[in-house]
């Protein structure tokens, strides 16, 4: 097949055609000039997950930064070593475990009520006017504004979270002005230095609250350091934000392609819980997921040497005829489990059950709300390398 280089897999509005090309003709396929190996099968994917004694995590934000501006590398916004997204067993292990003593599903239960409150609350503002972004008017401000408010930040800084939060997951190639690298550097000593202050006052002061429940987290006798406590709000934040908003945005994307499903599902609400997990599958917002190898690894007759890095396509992965039958057609009623929308093995997302209940009351209210929207203008897809998400989705209510 063609040569393809790591810009194939960022700057292009429909991947799936390529990602098609790739699981029949070269399902283990090294990039040129930089080297990276994609692998793109359902199988193999997985057993990249499977197995992080021969395929680590513990270096991959480096990955995300080498495809970044050289200018925003000096200074990023996480420490790898502190952070359970970017470690490794026994210290993923470790962190994941204090973390879910504060992150369980009876906490994860109450807040259904307050996604419920703040969705309405952007659903109001939307009424107002005749027409919208959903990005802009939902998608993006409803998990930034429930996160915050559930690690514990005032509800008055919603507008420097979304700053300090895009500041944080900028990974351009060289297309940003001195003035603008100025400005995110600048944002991310804010955001970093609002967490050390916030981390301090709840280890002295404790509130209902996750910073909080995180600091007082203890597991005989181990406890999350400051570091770790900063590194856990940050991904929540961050991560955890990003992932939710393009589960929405996609999957309101792809309902305005199925007008048919949109009325079925207006009909019946019932339904949304299927059709989130379909769009999770369909269009998830996490594309891919970098490794490295600890050893020769051998995938599918292809030896990939040590130190080497692979990309998991998590994305090609969902599309693929051998685990989702007739993958490419959008079908609420097909068998969904199994699907790589929030990851899976050990670095199943924390947050899921979280993101999935957003979405469902997301949908939920939009479509009980407002009656009838359509499409006003051109969706915009980011060019993102690790995410698949809209810069903006253009809507009308039409009256």
């Amino acid at each position: 097949m063609a040569t393809i280089d790591i810009s194939s897999l960022i700057n292009t509005d429909d991947p799936y055609p390529l990602f098609a090309e790739l699981r029949e003709r070269a399902p283990v396929k090294q990039l040129e000039p930089n080297g990276w190996w994609v692998v793109s099968r359902y199988e193999d994917v997985v057993y990249a997950f499977k197995h992080p004694e021969l395929l680590e995590n513990g270096r991959t934000m480096t990955i995300y930064w080498s495809s970044s501006d050289e200018r925003l590398r000096e200074d990023s916004p996480i420490n790898n070593k502190a952070t359970m997204a970017f470690a490794d067993p026994p210290a993923h292990t470790r962190i994941r475990k204090l973390l879910m003593t504060a992150f369980v599903p009876r906490a994860v239960a109450r807040l259904e009520d307050r996604i419920r409150a703040i969705t309405n609350e952007y659903i109001d503002q939307i009424l107002a006017k005749d027409e919208f972004d959903l990005m802009a008017d939902l998608a993006v401000p409803l998990p930034i504004t429930l996160i915050a408010e559930v690690l514990g930040v005032d509800p008055s800084l919603r507008a420097d979270f979304k700053r300090w939060s895009d500041a944080s997951m900028v990974m351009t190639q060289g297309t940003l002005t001195d003035a603008e690298v100025d400005a995110i550097l600048a944002s991310r000593r804010e955001f970093r230095a609002f967490f050390q202050d916030i981390i301090r006052d709840r280890r002295a002061r404790p509130r209902e609250d996750m910073i909080s429940d995180l600091c007082q987290a203890d597991v005989d006798g181990d406890r999350l350091t400051s570091e770790e406590v900063h590194g856990l709000a940050m991904i929540l934040l961050t991560a955890g934000g990003q992932t939710t908003t393009h589960m929405i945005g996609n999957g309101m994307n792809a309902l305005l392609d199925h007008p048919e499903l949109l009325q079925e599902i207006r009909a019946n609400p019932a339904l949304i819980p299927s059709f989130v997990e379909e769009s999770l599958r369909y269009e998830g917002p996490s594309k891919m997921m970098p490794r490295y190898t600890t050893q020769e690894v051998t995938i599918r007759g292809v030896t990939i040497p040590p130190d080497q890095i692979v990309i998991a396509l998590l994305a090609s992965a969902n599309r693929d005829p051998a685990q989702f039958p007739d993958p490419d057609r959008f079908d609420i009623t097909r068998e969904q489990r199994g699907h790589l929308g929030f990851g899976y093995g050990i670095h199943f997302c924390s947050g899921a059950p979280l993101a999935r209940m957003e979405g469902r009351i997301a949908f939920e209210e939009l479509l009980r709300r407002i009656p009838s929207f359509s499409r006003n203008g051109k969706s915009e897809w980011l060019p993102y390398l690790g995410l698949r998400g809209l810069r903006q989705l253009p809507l009308k209510i039409d009256r």
